[in-house]
C-alpha cells in the first residue's frame, strides 16, 4: 500500500513537471512566431508601400513559399497581410523609440535578408509585455482590428493572457464592448501555477497554431 502511494505521488509529480514544461514551450513559440510575424510584417511593410513591389507580390511570395516548402500553413496571402497590419499596429511601440542596434529587425541591404529579434519595449512594463506575448497571433490581429484605441487593445490584451480567451469569446466580448465586461479575479502570475489554468492556456495556444510551423 506504501508503495501504490509513492506510485501516485510519482505519477502526481512527473505529470506537474510536464505540465510546466509544456505550458513553458507553448509560450516560448508564441514569443518567437510574434517575434517572426513582426519581423516579416515589416519587411512586407517596407517593400510594398514603397511601390518597390508590384501590386500582386504578396499573393506570388505566398504561392513560392508555399512550393518551396510543401505543407507550410499560416503564410497564406492573407496572413501575410495580417503581419503586416500586426507590423504597422504596434511599430511605434517596438521600433519608434529604439536606436538601431545589431540584434534588431533590419532589412540588410547586400542580400535583403530579415534579422528577428526579440520583441522588446520601454514603452510597456515588463509585466504587460509578458501579457503581450502570451497572447496568439489571431488574437493579436482580432484585436488590433476591433479596439481602435490603445488604451482598449491593452485592456482585451491583458485580459486574454489573464483567463485565456479562445478567438470566440475574444470576438464576442470586442464586439459588446469593455464597458460591459465583468470584472475579472484572476491574475496571470499567480494562476499559470494553477493546474486547471495550465491546462486552459495550453489549450489555447494548440488552438491558435497545432505547432504546423515546427
Amino acid at each position: 500500500m506504501v508503495q501504490q502511494t509513492n506510485y501516485v505521488q510519482a505519477v502526481r509529480a512527473i505529470k506537474e513537471a510536464i505540465q510546466v514544461t509544456r505550458l513553458r514551450t507553448a509560450k516560448l513559440v508564441n514569443k518567437e512566431l510574434l517575434a517572426l510575424y513582426y519581423a516579416i510584417g515589416k519587411y512586407i511593410s517596407v517593400n510594398s508601400r514603397n511601390a518597390s513591389w508590384g501590386a500582386n507580390a504578396i499573393a506570388v511570395i505566398s504561392r513560392n513559399l508555399q512550393e518551396e516548402l510543401p505543407g507550410l500553413r499560416g503564410f497564406s496571402e492573407a496572413n501575410m497581410r495580417k503581419m503586416r497590419i500586426f507590423y504597422e499596429a504596434w511599430s511605434d511601440t517596438f521600433d519608434g523609440f529604439r536606436s538601431p542596434v545589431t540584434n534588431e529587425i533590419t532589412l540588410l541591404a547586400n542580400d535583403n535578408a530579415i534579422e528577428i529579434r526579440s520583441l522588446a519595449t520601454n514603452e510597456l512594463s515588463q509585466d504587460f509585455l509578458d501579457f503581450f506575448l502570451s497572447v496568439g497571433f489571431t488574437h493579436h490581429f482580432e484585436i488590433i482590428t476591433k479596439a481602435k484605441t490603445l488604451e482598449d487593445r491593452l485592456f482585451f490584451i491583458q485580459r486574454c493572457a489573464n483567463e485565456f480567451w479562445n478567438v470566440d469569446t475574444l470576438k464576442y466580448w470586442l464586439k459588446q464592448g469593455r464597458d460591459k465586461l465583468p470584472a475579472t479575479s484572476t491574475n496571470f502570475n499567480s494562476t499559470i501555477n494553477d493546474t486547471k489554468f495550465r491546462q486552459k492556456a495550453i489549450a489555447a495556444f494548440r488552438e491558435e497554431y497545432n505547432l504546423p510551423f515546427v
